[in-house]
């Protein structure tokens, strides 16, 4: 018998009928709180235009082969950037960028390594050097299948998936390693194409910077991948039947009360992957435990933020960040960390 699929409770469709009392000023100090951890959390625009100086220098090189006759030797199609980088949401000291090659046949570790020692060449050449007083290098290290990174002596990082087109992947046996990782690849492009169509406003990347910044601190929150962090944010922020988007503030408190409402638990209908051809939610692709444990730990974040504990929540201006494994003292109240009943099975 299958599971029947519910909606959630969603304050946004009834919060006619729930008006404020009055003018809560707790919600203008989170306002201030989450302003400055934004400050605190976005990178520079200096640190920024060194980021995208040697990614554009890696496209460029990778571009010029493309169009010159080698680029048919290396069987190259197109490079693309991806990531938080190109999404506009990276947090401070990330300093690494990612791009996408579609070759024109599936790749080959052999192909890729090549390619990535011919893109370093390049960089480290005296033509390259020019205008850079002639003391830049680049390092290329292989990372992983199919994946290689230009390292510079800046301290930036380009990271360079391998791939080919969707009806070439398919030929590929499809539990096989390299088809694997072409597909994941591939969902990379598809993403940030979705991500530039759909996420114009900036308070949706705000929000991605917030949730990403909890994530590094709470590893309850690691079970979302960065993708996952993106549709829950831009979920958040836009109303589910129209209307005004909601304030970074609104969204932010938003996420905990779908997450403890549960969003992400067995039987809702979750949030489906835009990129995907199946209608299931991304949330099938957690554990039983993560999903209680999300919920159960967004419901304690509920409690601490209606007691004020801003700061703690948000690790803003060197404040202690909350652990939401032991009980928390807010003022006069303590806020008991979640029970979690879900066991996985082996």
């Amino acid at each position: 018998m299958e599971e029947a699929v519910r909606p959630i409770f969603d304050w946004t469709d009834v919060s006619e009928y729930f008006p404020p009392v009055s003018k809560n000023e707790q919600e203008t100090l989170l306002a201030q709180v989450i302003n400055r951890r934004l400050d605190e959390i976005t990178p520079s625009a200096a640190e920024q235009a060194l980021i995208q100086a040697f990614l554009t220098k890696v496209i460029t090189v990778i571009d010029n082969l493309i169009v010159a006759g080698e680029g048919e030797e290396l069987m190259l199609d197109e490079v693309l950037p991806v990531g938080s980088q190109k999404k506009g949401v990276a947090l401070t000291g990330c300093k690494i960028a990612d791009a996408v090659i579609i070759f024109k046949k599936p790749p080959t570790d052999v192909m890729v390594t090549n390619l990535g020692v011919r893109v370093a060449d390049i960089l480290n050449s005296p033509e390259a050097n020019i205008g850079t007083g002639g003391n830049q290098s680049v390092a290329h290290r292989p990372i992983d299948r199919l994946t290689f990174q230009l390292e510079s002596t800046d301290g930036v990082t380009v990271r360079v998936y391998a791939t080919t087109t969707a009806p070439l992947i398919a030929k590929l046996p499809s539990d096989s390693e390299d088809a694997l990782v072409c597909m994941a690849a591939l969902r990379m492009v598809r993403h940030v194409r979705w991500f530039e169509e759909n996420v114009r406003h900036p308070s949706i990347r705000q929000l991605i910077r917030l949730l990403k910044d909890l994530r590094c601190r709470e590893e309850t929150f690691q079970c979302l991948n960065p993708w996952y962090l993106e549709l829950l944010c831009h979920c958040s922020t836009v109303p589910l039947h129209g209307g005004e988007l909601l304030t970074v503030p609104q969204a932010y408190r938003r996420v905990f009360q779908l997450l403890s409402a549960g969003l992400f638990l067995p039987g809702s209908i979750g949030i489906p992957d835009p990129c995907e051809e199946e209608d299931d939610g991304i949330h099938i692709m957690l554990t039983s435990s993560e999903q209680d444990q999300l919920a159960g730990v967004a419901g304690m974040i509920l409690r601490m933020l209606h007691h004020g504990a801003f700061r703690e929540l948000l690790a803003e201006g060197g404040a202690m960040p909350a652990d939401f494994r032991t009980a928390q003292l807010v003022g006069s109240v303590k806020v008991q960390p979640p029970v979690i009943v879900s066991i996985d099975s082996n």
